[in-house]
C-alpha cells in the first residue's frame, strides 16, 4: 500500500520558516464547524454574572455543530445557507458578525473546524489512525507519536507525507528521514488537516511465508493422522 519505486522522485519541501509554523486552515466541504453567536460585542463571555460563584469558572455556553455541504454551503439559524468554503476561520468569523448584525446589536461570532485531521498509517497491519487535529501547531512527530510512535516493523527512514497539492490526481509526496538525529529537523515540520503519513513496513518475507503455509501444513498432517488411523 502507498509504495513507490525505487527511483521515484519525491517532492522536494522547502524547509523554511512557513514549514515550521502553523497555517491558516480555509474552510472546505464536509467540514463540521461549531459556530457560537454573542451580543454586545461577546460582553456575556466576560459579564461577571455568568461567573459560578462558587468555584468562579465560566458556565458553559450552548454550542452548536453544522457542516459544510458538498456545494460548499452550510445552513446556519437565522440567516440560512451561507457559502464559507476557502474562508479562514477569522473570515468565517467577520462575514458572520457583518451578516447578524441585520438582526442583533455588535454581534460576536466563533466559529472552529472541529474535524481537521490528519491519517497516520504506522507501519503495523491494520492499526491504521486518524488524528484531530486539537492544536493548529501539531508537528510530524507529534502526531506520529499519537498512534503510539514508530513500532519495530516501521522503516524510520523511510516516511512519506502526502499532501494535498490542489489537484486530487497528483498530490505532492515527500520523503523523510527520522532515523537519525539529524532528522529532527523534518520531525518539526507542521502537519496540515488532510495529510497522510505513511511509515514504509519492514517486508519480514519468512515470517509471512510460514503464517501463509501454515494452514496448507497443518491441513495436510491433519489429513495423515487421519489416514494412519484408518489404515491400521
Amino acid at each position: 500500500m502507498l509504495q513507490t519505486k525505487k527511483d521515484y522522485k519525491f517532492d522536494t519541501m522547502k524547509m523554511d520558516s512557513t514549514a515550521y509554523s502553523a497555517q491558516e486552515y480555509r474552510i472546505a466541504p464536509n467540514d463540521i464547524i461549531e459556530f457560537r453567536l454573542f451580543a454586545n460585542d461577546g460582553f456575556s463571555i466576560i459579564n461577571l454574572t455568568t461567573l459560578n460563584s462558587r468555584d468562579n469558572t465560566f458556565i458553559n455556553t450552548l454550542s452548536f455543530q453544522y457542516q459544510i455541504d458538498n456545494r460548499g454551503v452550510v445552513k446556519l439559524p437565522v440567516i440560512g445557507e451561507i457559502s464559507l468554503v476557502g474562508y479562514t476561520v477569522r473570515q468565517a468569523e467577520d462575514t458572520l458578525q457583518k451578516i447578524f448584525s441585520k438582526y442583533y446589536i455588535d454581534p460576536f461570532a466563533m466559529v472552529e473546524v472541529v474535524n481537521k485531521r490528519v491519517i497516520v498509517f504506522p507501519g503495523n497491519d491494520g492499526q491504521a489512525r486518524v488524528v484531530l487535529l486539537t492544536n493548529s501547531n501539531t508537528t510530524l512527530l507529534e502526531a506520529i507519536t499519537v498512534t503510539g510512535g514508530i513500532p519495530q516493523s516501521g522503516k524510520a527512514y523511510d516516511i512519506k507525507l502526502i499532501r494535498s497539492s490542489g489537484n486530487p490526481a497528483k498530490p505532492n509526496i515527500y520523503h523523510f528521514d527520522l532515523s537519525r538525529i539529524e532528522g529532527i529537523a523534518e520531525a518539526n515540520l507542521i502537519v496540515q488537516a488532510n495529510d497522510i503519513i505513511y511509515i514504509e513496513p519492514r517486508k519480514y518475507i519468512a515470517r509471512e511465508t510460514l503464517r501463509e503455509i501454515t494452514p496448507i501444513v497443518s491441513l495436510f498432517t491433519t489429513a495423515l493422522a487421519i489416514y494412519a488411523i484408518f489404515s491400521r
